[in-house]
């Protein structure tokens, strides 16, 4: 635990610092892309194998956009790399799209703090795992296992988890997500009388 909380605790500040939280945000979102595709086309199977519908399902869900797979499966030389790479574009350019309203620093803002919350959200939901796993984890002793080894493998595997879900939080937030600038609020002074 005192492992993963210090890669954690180095994330998050490595975050606070950065000028560039959009190659951080990139590269998360390009790792759920690759995830996504990997699992429903895989890399050695055929085009003709690959489930359209379910890919255009997953994307919505994930990025909020609406792909013509049936399309682009048919096109020659497709691949699931090709694939990846269009869809990380036009996910970026769906949300540099909703975002041109705002000034670059609130959206630089805007995207570290979702990053950081993500972050945040679901380390705290993790130690409540690990706590659980804890309490169960002696049970294994049972199944002539060594606790403390099952502990650790149990426990790197919800840790990997979490990261994933962390990427997985922050695109889709980012891909959801409305933008709008509040207009601003009049004075609330008193308006002088003017002399004559």
């Amino acid at each position: 635990m005192n492992d993963q909380r210090k890669v954690i605790y180095e994330q998050r500040r490595e975050l606070m610092a950065t000028q560039d939280i959009d190659d951080v945000i990139a590269s998360m979102r390009e790792d759920c892309i690759q995830n996504m595709i990997y699992s429903i086309a895989p890399d050695k199977s055929a085009p003709e194998d690959w489930d359209a519908k379910l890919l255009r399902e997953e994307t919505i869900k994930l990025l909020d956009l609406d792909i013509p797979f049936e399309s682009w499966i048919k096109e020659p030389g497709m691949t699931p790399e090709t694939m990846i790479e269009r869809l990380a574009k036009q996910a970026e350019k769906a949300v540099q799209e909703k975002m041109k309203i705002l000034p670059p620093e609130i959206q630089t803002e805007i995207k570290r703090n979702i990053v950081i919350q993500s972050i945040d959200q679901n380390w705290k939901e993790h130690l409540q795992m690990l706590d659980f796993l804890k309490g169960s984890i002696g049970l294994r002793a049972y199944g002539q296992q060594n606790p403390l080894n099952a502990y650790k493998q149990e426990a790197f595997k919800l840790f990997e988890g979490l990261l994933y879900r962390v990427r997985e939080r922050v695109t889709k937030l980012l891909a959801y997500a409305e933008f709008q600038l509040k207009p601003k609020e009049p004075s609330s002074a008193p308006n002088k009388p003017q002399e004559e």
